[in-house]
């Protein structure tokens, strides 16, 4: 198995996460069947595991203790805190909460390390960030676990990519852990390149994505309690535009030579050393097919194909359900505006800047984000847009202004129109920041108002409770 660095660890390139055996997509899996697969999975050269306190409240916790204790100095242990099954009402009955206290996540962590039958974890991450905590307290708890030889590293998983340069500030982040495949592609809007930017490690999860990639699935048979239920994906209108990609999908995994589930893995492990896929499963079978997308090499022909033909422009639905969108915190694409307001969506450059300034010729002074448009939101302004990273000569002292901060004014220009259409936005909208221009949405009664891109919107704080 080749392998990849995950923060201070040298760990396989393909992990295993162990939320399927008792969590989420169904009725836990039995005992025998567990240590089978976390077995089978450490003879096939797996030393990345990954489990959390939520997963079946603790029960992955205690089996991965209990089958992978007798073998910790074989791998890297990965766990998470800050959401976790808790007796609310003092029934017996635990709910899942998400708490980001100090307090909470010490405590989290005690139990865990008894259940999960070590000294000490690995990798610990911050499982969501809760919004009534400052992600700098939680952080700084999760320091002061590392100070005491309690957590080795930590992370941060479904944040933005603001979120993590301010914990990043309190103390070093090893890694971020956030859903990215085929069709899910909200890591390419920002936080993918601040990993990058910051040297922290990508670990995707959810990399065949929930299943879809890797065969047509039966969404009237989900178990009552599978969690797809509730992702807009799955509902039998969207999952019926979706499955159109399967064939072609399908079609490209046998040129290659793999198998589809083969084939996403294979994509993600393409798009940097620094991502490092942990698909999870019940099936030792499935197990290994996954593991076998370490062996896969695309070509960029092979790449393109695949980039155009599943993109967050050609599946339908969002990932999660509104609930779960409020208590995430990652950047999403807005494409329902764009259909509003009858133009067509602009095509955005994901080239980092610097290396487009190279391309054309010139230095790389970072500046302000540009975005060529569409056909439907051409003219002068807009061919010039378009066409500048090719120029060959050196940009103008106009774009080589210093870059304004991301958050809030780069959002704050591009969600004027989506207030308009929703005035119950205005409640979230940032205040200007030092400098920012005034916003000017309508110029002329008889022009409409123009987009510059995506309208780019992190999910807004919940006013009260979890989310």
């Amino acid at each position: 198995m080749p392998s990849r660095q995950l923060g201070p660890f040298k760990v396989s390139a393909i992990g295993l996460g162990c939320m399927n055996i008792c969590h989420a997509y169904g009725a836990p899996v039995s005992e025998l069947q567990a240590e089978r697969l976390l077995l089978a999975a450490l003879d096939a050269g797996v030393s990345h595991f990954d489990t959390a306190a939520l997963y079946g409240f603790g029960a992955s916790e205690t089996m991965v203790g209990k089958v992978l204790g007798p073998h910790r100095g074989k791998f890297t242990l990965a766990c998470k805190c800050g959401m976790q099954g808790v007796d609310v009402a003092g029934d017996g009955k635990r709910v899942r909460v998400i708490d980001g206290r100090p307090e909470t996540l010490k405590a989290t962590c005690e139990a865990a390390l008894k259940r999960l039958r070590t000294d000490v974890i690995d990798l610990y991450y911050l499982h969501r960030w809760d919004k009534q905590v400052p992600i700098e307290d939680s952080v700084g708890a999760l320091a002061d676990l590392v100070r005491v030889g309690k957590i080795r590293a930590i992370g941060l998983s479904e944040v933005s990519a603001t979120t993590l340069q301010r914990a990043h500030a309190v103390h070093p982040i090893a890694a971020l852990q956030t859903e990215y495949s085929l069709w899910t592609r909200n890591p390419e809007i920002a936080v993918l390149q601040a990993c990058r930017e910051l040297g922290v490690s990508f670990v995707a999860f959810s990399p065949v994505a929930r299943g879809f990639l890797c065969g047509p699935l039966d969404v009237n048979a989900f178990d009552a309690k599978d969690i797809r239920r509730t992702m807009p994906r799955f509902t039998p209108a969207n999952y019926a535009r979706n499955q159109a990609l399967l064939p072609p999908f399908n079609a490209i995994a046998s040129e290659v030579g793999c198998t589809p589930s083969q084939l996403a893995i294979a994509w993600l492990l393409h798009q940097g050393d620094d991502i490092l896929p942990i698909p999870g499963t019940t099936s030792v079978e499935h197990l290994l097919d996954d593991l076998g997308a370490a062996n896969v090499r695309l070509s960029p022909e092979v790449l393109a194909r695949l980039d155009a033909l599943i993109n967050q422009n050609t599946v339908s639905g969002d990932r999660y359900s509104d609930q779960a969108n409020r208590e995430v915190d990652t950047e999403v694409f807005q494409r329902a505006v764009l259909g509003r307001l009858n133009h067509a969506p602009p095509q955005i450059h994901r080239q980092p800047q610097a290396a487009r300034f190279r391309a054309a010729g010139g230095s790389a002074v970072r500046c302000r984000r540009r975005e060529s448009v569409g056909p439907g939101n051409s003219g002068a302004s807009g061919q010039a847009r378009a066409s500048w990273p090719q120029a060959q000569h050196a940009p103008t002292a106009s774009a080589l202004r210093p870059r304004r901060p991301r958050w809030p004014c780069a959002v704050q220009h591009r969600v004027v129109v989506r207030e308009q259409a929703d005035p119950r936005l205005q409640a979230h909208r940032p205040a200007r920041c030092p400098g920012a221009r005034a916003v000017r949405p309508n110029r002329s009664s008889a022009r409409p108002p123009r987009v510059q891109g995506h309208a780019l919107i992190r999910n807004p704080a919940p006013g009260t409770g979890h989310g």
